[in-house]
């Protein structure tokens, strides 16, 4: 405070509330919070020791995230119900941010999980058949089937318009939504093969008519380096496995992106899953 105790100088005044002498500028600049007095010979900003309690509220209204604006309503003519009222509508809001970050730090947290098990678990299953029960799943597909020889282009972008549908929080990056399906038996094809673009959801979407059901059961997987759509030795060695442990697909397989370019610019590091849903003959 100056010299005649009626005054705090700008810096004082930050001081004392723990903030920056720009901090104060700012909020003059923008009609906030002015200094009661401005020496006009120096330009210096002085604050009287009312304005102690209203510049704390501003700054702990700050520490609840409240917005300048909205400080700026709330100490304009204010009353018990006015504040009691716009506190209780900031809540609200505040409330429902925090349930959405809540989900998006669950949303995180489970990529985190997935990209951890797969770079955890690759040596052990890719180029190597595993069997996994998988449970019911959806999946978004206009069941265009496009051969990968002739367009590869042609896939990518029906997968761009299908990903629009999902209605997750960022559903697409870190994630193994991106895919495509054949309809076509494991055991006929022995080279490139026509498939259908698809994206997978962890429910039914309510706004998409294209939406399929994948069954759960059991599935033999393998995770290998390639694309959609490009028949590669994986096949061979899940047909082999199929035929030593007595299974017999289903038909339709599927192929997932497990690690895609949403994680790695390098193709060598990609890796998709074939997922082929089989039973025993002798069920």
């Amino acid at each position: 405070m100056n010299k005649n105790k009626e005054y705090f100088s700008i810096t004082e005044l930050a001081r004392l509330r723990k903030t920056t002498t720009e901090t104060l500028r700012h909020y003059d600049r923008i009609n906030l919070f002015k200094p009661d007095y401005v020496n006009p010979e120096t330009g210096y900003r002085f604050y009287s020791i009312k304005q102690y309690e209203k510049l704390g509220t501003i700054l702990e209204l700050r520490q609840l995230g409240m917005s300048l604006p909205k400080i700026s309503e709330y100490l304009k003519e204010r009353n018990l119900k006015k504040s009691v009222t716009m506190l209780k509508d900031y809540y609200q809001k505040l409330d429902i941010e925090i349930q959405e970050k809540l989900a998006l730090e669950t949303t995180i947290r489970q990529k985190i999980e997935f990209v951890d098990g797969v770079i955890e678990n690759s040596q052990k299953y890719i180029n190597k058949v595993t069997e996994k029960e998988i449970p019911l799943r959806y999946m978004i597909t206009y069941g265009k089937m496009i051969d990968i020889s002739e367009s590869k282009l042609e896939l990518s972008y029906e997968i761009a318009k299908l990903e629009r549908y999902l209605e997750e929080v960022a559903p697409i990056i870190f994630s193994n939504r991106s895919g495509a399906y054949s309809d076509s038996d494991i055991n006929s094809i022995s080279k490139s093969f026509p498939c259908a673009p698809m994206v997978l959801c962890e429910k039914k979407p309510k706004k998409f008519l294209y939406t399929q059901k994948i069954p759960a059961g059991l599935y033999l997987c393998i995770g290998y380096n390639g694309a959609y759509g490009i028949y590669t030795d994986s096949f061979d060695k899940v047909k082999q496995y199929m035929k030593e442990m007595g299974y017999v697909s289903k038909g339709r397989f599927y192929q997932a992106y497990q690690i895609d370019i949403t994680l790695t610019s390098d193709k060598r590091e990609t890796i998709i899953e074939l997922q082929v849903p089989v039973y025993k003959k002798n069920k």
